[in-house]
C-alpha cells in the first residue's frame, strides 16, 4: 500500500485546478484502511513499564496498546516522526467537556492512523492541511481513548456508559489558538471510516477529530466517533450530529 504521503506530492501544482487536484486526493484515500486503534490500560503504581511498550495515560497509568504498529519498527517509528507536542507548545482545547491536551503531530504509516501516544492529541501531517492555512482546507487530528479505567484525551469525548457523544452543536473546539465551532458528529463502525465521502473531502476551514468509542464492557472498541468543526467565521454545508 503506498504511503499516504505521496498523495500530497504535487511537483506540477501550478499547472493543474485546485478542484482536479482535491478530487484525485479524495479517489486515493478511498483505497486506504483509515483505523485509530484502540488500547488496553493496566492500572498499576509499578514505577518500571510492565512491558517494553508500554507507556502513560494522562493520569499516570501504565497503558499496553492492543495494536502497537510502527511502535517498535525503526523504519515505521521514522515514518510516522511523531512528537507529542509542537514547538509553539499549543494545546488542543475542548472547553465545554474540559478536554486540554497536548498538541503534537504524526504521519499515518501504511494506511493506518496510530500514533504512539496517549496523552496528546495528534495533527495527521499527510492528510489535509497544517494549522497556518486552517483557512484553505481541513486540518485532520486524531488521539487515543482508553478502556478499563484510562483516561486519554479521547474519553473526554464521549461517555462510555451511554455511547453519547458528549459535544453538542456549536461547541468551541481550539487546536493551537485556531478556533472552530463544532457543526457535526458520528459513531461510525470502524470498517466503514474509511467509506465516509464526506469526511475526507479537503473542505475550507474543517477540522476533523477522530478518536475509538470506547465500550461498557471494556470489550474491544467497533466505532470511532468523528467530530467535525468549522473555522470561526467561515461557513459550512454541513450541520447535525449523529449516533449510529
Amino acid at each position: 500500500m503506498s504511503d499516504l504521503l505521496e498523495l500530497h506530492e504535487e511537483p506540477e501544482a501550478e499547472r493543474e485546478p485546485k478542484k482536479k487536484r482535491g478530487l484525485m486526493w479524495l479517489l486515493l484515500l478511498f483505497g486506504l484502511i483509515l483505523i485509530l486503534s484502540s488500547a488496553t490500560i493496566i492500572l498499576t503504581s509499578m514505577f518500571v513499564p510492565p512491558v517494553e511498550n508500554a507507556t502513560k495515560d494522562l493520569d499516570g497509568n501504565w497503558v499496553v496498546p492492543e495494536d502497537d504498529t510502527g511502535w517498535n519498527d525503526p523504519d515505521a517509528i521514522a515514518a510516522i516522526d511523531a512528537v507529542d507536542e509542537i514547538p509553539t507548545g499549543g494545546r488542543f482545547i475542548v472547553p465545554s467537556v474540559g478536554l486540554d491536551a497536548a498538541l503534537g503531530e504524526a504521519n499515518s504509516y501504511k494506511g493506518v492512523i496510530n500514533p504512539p501516544g496517549f496523552k496528546s492529541v495528534y495533527r495527521i501531517r499527510d492528510m489535509g492541511v497544517s494549522l497556518d492555512k486552517a483557512a484553505e482546507g481541513t486540518v485532520y487530528v486524531a488521539t487515543h481513548s482508553l478502556r478499563h479505567g484510562g483516561r486519554g484525551p479521547g474519553n473526554y469525548l464521549f461517555d462510555v456508559d451511554t455511547g453519547q457523544i458528549t459535544v453538542k452543536i456549536g461547541d468551541e473546539m481550539i487546536a493551537d489558538g485556531v478556533k472552530y465551532h463544532v457543526v457535526d458528529f458520528r459513531s461510525i463502525p470502524k470498517a466503514d471510516l474509511g467509506s465516509q465521502s464526506d469526511i475526507w473531502e479537503n473542505s475550507p476551514g474543517r477540522l476533523v477529530v477522530i478518536t475509538c468509542l470506547q465500550r461498557p464492557d471494556n470489550s474491544a472498541s467497533r466505532n470511532n466517533v468523528v467530530i467535525i468543526g468549522q473555522l470561526d467565521g467561515t461557513d459550512s454545508t454541513t450541520s447535525g450530529g449523529t449516533e449510529e
